[in-house]
């Protein structure tokens, strides 16, 4: 799975639980820890 960001394209996503149906992404954070970077990915119903 990926998800696909403004100027910077497809990146990989692994969730630790799936998307329920009927959910649409509203918004996305991206964070840089140390050497990662994580997606935090907020969902309305």
């Amino acid at each position: 799975m990926h998800i696909k960001l403004p100027k910077i394209g497809a990146i990989p996503v692994n969730l630790h639980r799936p998307i329920p149906t009927g959910f649409v992404v509203k918004q996305v954070r991206i964070l840089r820890k140390a050497d990662r970077w994580y997606a935090s990915i907020s969902l309305q119903c």
